[in-house]
């Protein structure tokens, strides 16, 4: 058994059975992790205000079976985001992306600071991230139609693609690169 204590963004989180949730996790060290809250969403719960999605939180796990949260504690709730929905849009984008592309269990510094750095700021730029990922806009191309400069990326796909070809899938599988 190990445990560890940590720094986390909260990603999303998922209902398992009557009482308990699955959280995902992006940590400094440990990268993407998914972890288990036992009796998280019962009303009387401690975890529950803490490990709500945009939270950034100092969280005790223990390692046995699986990944289990023992303790939460909130550090940023970022209400600034919260309550502007443009923000929060562009926010939650952005966890998509990551939770997306970054690796299991495989920590990267440079994208923990500057996750942390764009809700601090609340100002969101998803170009860091795909370069960290590999993924770098200045060379790309449209996947359909070849053009360059292209405007969206499909996570889906792990491609790019100009305004026109864009337009053609639904909005929700896009993310829009102001």
């Amino acid at each position: 058994m190990q445990e560890h204590v940590t720094e986390a963004m909260v990603l999303e989180t998922m209902p398992r059975g009557e009482y308990d949730r699955e959280a995902v996790l992006y940590t400094k060290k440990l990268g993407i992790i998914e972890v288990f809250t036992i009796s998280s969403r019962k009303p009387t719960s401690k975890f529950s205000p803490h490990l709500d999605i945009l939270n950034l939180v100092t969280v005790r796990l223990v390692e046995k079976n699986r990944i289990t949260v023992t303790d939460a504690l909130t550090i940023d709730r970022f209400d600034l985001i919260r309550r502007n929905p443009a923000l929060r849009l562009r926010a939650l984008e952005l966890l998509y992306l990551v939770r997306s592309l970054a690796p299991r269990f495989m920590g990267e510094s440079e994208v923990w600071d500057e996750l942390v750095s764009q809700f601090s700021k609340g100002v969101f730029d998803l170009h860091p991230f795909l370069h960290f990922f590999g993924y770098e806009r200045t060379h790309a191309h449209c996947a359909v139609c070849d053009a360059s400069a292209p405007n969206f990326f499909s996570v889906r796909d792990h491609a790019f693609f100009c305004s026109r070809c864009g337009s053609q899938f639904p909005r929700n599988e896009l993310i829009y690169l102001v």
